[in-house]
């Protein structure tokens, strides 16, 4: 598979709260069973058996605290590790590159509109104005616009723009699926792991209508008591 020799694995962490949970999540991917009293250890031995290959932590950022000195200790007993994470909070362990994903630009939110539409209905018009204006008012979000595009099977694109006021009812996901179905999902899971400050700081943040620079923010939190 590419230069990955070893293969590309991917552990979906989602549900994932401490160390066991992580451990047990790699390992389960990995088909590793595990015996030792070190399970961290076991998949970090595992790894290093295995050449070159890619691991991708798929929201890691539940245990984040946590699993720097489990992936550390993962790198240390394989050097031909690759750890892709996807997460709001960095590692911040040696070596670590960031890769910062912005919202799409509009000709991508609306190409991905499109493909995802075209999956539940063929005959999506590709010309059709109220897509791009569906993209903005998502933010060019992806999570968002594919949530979106989905309900392209029973509603027309000019009546999802209308509905969006309502998004939090409309976009949301049917059936099971690995993923965040719901925006208001993410949205709970990303709250959940703000501490009592953090939490206090953003509903203060919540002034502002849009964007704001960090001046702003500096601002409005000093004054607030």
């Amino acid at each position: 598979m590419g230069d990955f020799a070893g293969g590309a694995w991917m552990a979906r962490l989602a549900g994932v709260r401490n160390e066991d949970g992580l451990v047990g999540a790699v390992a389960g991917v990995l088909e590793v069973p595990l015996r030792d009293a070190d399970p961290a250890a076991q998949v970090g031995h595992a790894l290093g058996a295995r050449g070159r290959l890619l691991l991708v932590l798929d929201n890691l950022e539940q245990v984040i605290a946590t699993a720097r000195a489990v992936v550390e200790g993962w790198l240390r007993a394989a050097p031909e590790l690759t750890v892709l994470c996807t997460s709001r909070e960095a590692l911040r362990i040696p070596g670590e590159r960031l890769i910062e994903l912005h919202p799409l630009p509009e000709a991508d939110g609306v190409a991905l509109f499109l493909q995802r539409g075209r999956a539940v209905r063929r005959d999506l018009p590709a010309d059709d104005p109220a897509i791009a204006r569906i993209v903005a008012r998502l933010d060019g979000l992806p999570l968002a616009i594919e949530l979106a595009a989905a309900r392209a099977r029973s509603l027309p694109p000019a009546v999802i723009l209308e509905r969006l006021d309502r998004r939090f009812d409309l976009l949301r996901a049917h059936g099971r699926t690995g993923r965040q179905a719901t925006l208001r999902a993410v949205l709970d899971g990303s709250w959940e792991l703000l501490d009592d400050a953090e939490r206090l700081g953003l509903a203060q943040l919540s002034v502002f209508r849009g964007a704001f620079s960090l001046q702003a923010a500096e601002a409005v939190l000093e004054l607030t008591p």
